[in-house]
């Protein structure tokens, strides 16, 4: 028995050790998708406050490919030892796995969860010549049964198929669906009036609505957004309908505490940070960091419940991946 005690204690005087000097190296975030996005760029931003703040270099690893599976599969096949993270986002961790049969990964349970880093939301937008100015307008042609509106998405089970779909439940509106394989094709059609209307991240938007190229009508934030304060939220018409997307971290299930409450504690540090702050509004995002993983996982949990169920009530068939 007491040859057990000491083999279970020296494990914790083995981790405390780790944890007064963690981290002694540099730090990886692989974000699973291309360089340039949305994902990276606020990846970026957050590893280089938080390098300060640890006095440790973080790198930023692109490992793009097979819609995010590629770089989080890298992530949860590493060793577990609080040097390497994933970027988890809603599209990959809410979206997704409401919308497939079977992933790869448990997308919540097979993480060490940190927090998240910012979250933003989406904005409705038509061209620049259409005949909506509200989401009122919208909504009466979607109900009139003479027009045929469609919408772009960045892809079935992408957040701008299904947050549509959740506006046509709450609604009674129509609307055809037309998925495409990625941001910038939709965009383009959007802009030239190829389909009737679409909700993009406002991180992607802010260029095109700002440019004049397209019409903004509503933004699914609960309040108006300070960059756009013109533009109603969703909520000003439908009462209660909000949603936004989110950027967080994550290391392999089993690794030690002490690293994810490290770097939890210092994403709190710096989220007070004004220049943190202002640089985070700049790409349309907001600042947001959870008090513990349990505080992210009962967020990232209610999200999937959410989008599942709309999912069921919307009768779209699950994928096969």
């Amino acid at each position: 028995m007491a040859a057990g005690l000491a083999t279970a204690v020296a494990p914790g005087k083995a981790a405390a050790e780790d944890a007064s000097g963690y981290p002694s190296r540099p730090i990886t975030f692989v974000v699973p998708s291309p360089a340039g996005g949305t994902s990276d760029v606020i990846a970026r931003l957050a590893a280089r406050k938080l390098s300060d703040k640890l006095g440790q270099s973080i790198i930023v690893e692109n490992r793009a490919g097979a819609n995010g599976y590629i770089g989080t599969m890298a992530v949860l096949r590493a060793p577990k030892d609080g040097y390497m993270y994933a970027v988890m986002s809603g599209s990959l961790h809410s979206f997704t796995p409401a919308m497939v049969n079977k992933m790869p990964f448990d997308p919540i349970d097979d993480f060490a969860l940190v927090s998240r880093l910012a979250e933003y939301p989406y904005i409705l937008v038509t061209s620049k010549n259409s005949p909506y100015n509200t989401l009122a307008d919208l909504i009466k042609a979607g109900k009139d049964g003479k027009t045929e509106l469609s919408y772009g998405s960045y892809g079935l089970g992408s957040s701008p198929h299904l947050i549509t779909e959740l506006l046509k439940l709450k609604t009674g509106m129509a609307a055809t669906h037309i998925p495409y394989k990625g941001g910038g094709q939709s965009s383009g059609d959007l802009i030239g009036g190829q389909i009737s209307f679409m909700f993009s991240s406002l991180p992607a938007a802010t260029a095109q609505v700002k440019g004049g190229q397209a019409k903004a009508l509503a933004i699914t934030s609960a309040q108006r957004n300070p960059s756009f304060p013109n533009v109603p939220t969703v909520a000003e018409t439908l009462p209660g309908f909000e949603t936004t997307s989110w950027l967080g971290l994550g290391a392999a299930k089993g690794t030690p505490a002490y690293a994810t409450d490290k770097i939890r504690n210092a994403l709190i540090a710096i989220s007070k940070d004004p220049e943190y702050i202002t640089a985070m509004r700049g790409m349309s995002a907001e600042v947001k960091v959870d008090a513990s993983a349990a505080e992210f996982h009962q967020y990232m949990a209610s999200e999937l419940a959410k989008w599942n169920e709309v999912v069921k009530e919307a009768k779209i068939p699950k994928q096969e991946e």
